[in-house]
């Protein structure tokens, strides 16, 4: 009996855009890009993920997850997936606290920690981590030295 083996390509597909002015060299500036995708709005936890290129410029975004009022998932498999397939250099994430508070949480900590780990290994560095509490309210998990 014959069996077979399936060949599968690797693709990305743009989704849409986001127009920024200027570089992105600390974390009031990737703020900046995250304000305009309105994060600090949101009734509900999201976590993305920005690829950065060789030169520290954003050469993609993801959303990574949509959770609920206090948690949304992020696995390192699904997140450094995506790093791969747009050749990231680096990468930078966002998620929101819906309550407003931009305070990192243990869990936080503990999974900025894995992902730091993940990049490591990888040789993709995690070169920060902004989590936005209201449009006026971020933390820098790299500013705070959790990074």
């Amino acid at each position: 009996m014959k069996k077979h083996v399936a060949r599968y390509r690797c693709k990305l597909v743009r989704d849409h855009t986001v127009d920024y002015i200027g570089s992105v060299t600390c974390s009031n500036d990737l703020f900046n890009v995250i304000k305009k995708l309105g994060l600090a709005d949101c009734s509900e936890e999201y976590f993305f993920m920005f690829a950065f290129n060789a030169k520290g410029e954003i050469i993609a975004f993801h959303e990574i997850s949509h959770g609920d009022l206090t948690s949304s998932s992020a696995h390192p498999r699904e997140i450094f997936k995506r790093a791969l397939l747009c050749n990231a250099g680096a990468v930078a994430f966002a998620h929101n606290h819906p309550s407003g508070n931009s305070t990192p949480s243990g869990e936080d900590v503990k999974t900025t920690t894995r992902l730091k780990e993940c990049g490591e290994l990888l040789g993709i560095p995690v070169i920060d981590h902004i989590i936005v509490g209201s449009p006026r309210d971020l933390a820098s998990m790299k500013e705070l030295g959790l990074l």
